[in-house]
């Protein structure tokens, strides 16, 4: 585990340390928790798994679960 190197909720990568940048991308696995995260690395390309509490109806209506729930879902995943 490592820091962002940024005050961003969620994983920005534009705004995170040129540090953390290139762990991200040298990792075989990244596991991300939180919503913010998902909000933020839903569109990059990685080897990237979400864990979860859905908590708004438009994360709901992306992923195909219910507000509420825990999920676990890998990127590029959708219910």
């Amino acid at each position: 585990m490592i820091e962002t190197g940024t005050s961003y909720f969620g994983t920005p990568l534009a705004h995170c340390s040129a540090e953390f940048r290139a762990e991200f991308a040298a990792a075989d696995v990244i596991i991300a928790k939180g919503m913010a995260n998902f909000e933020t690395l839903d569109d990059v390309s990685a080897n990237l798994y979400f864990v979860l509490k859905v908590k708004c109806p438009v994360v709901e209506q992306a992923i195909g679960a219910a507000v509420g729930d825990l999920v676990l879902l890998a990127q590029g995943e959708r219910g």
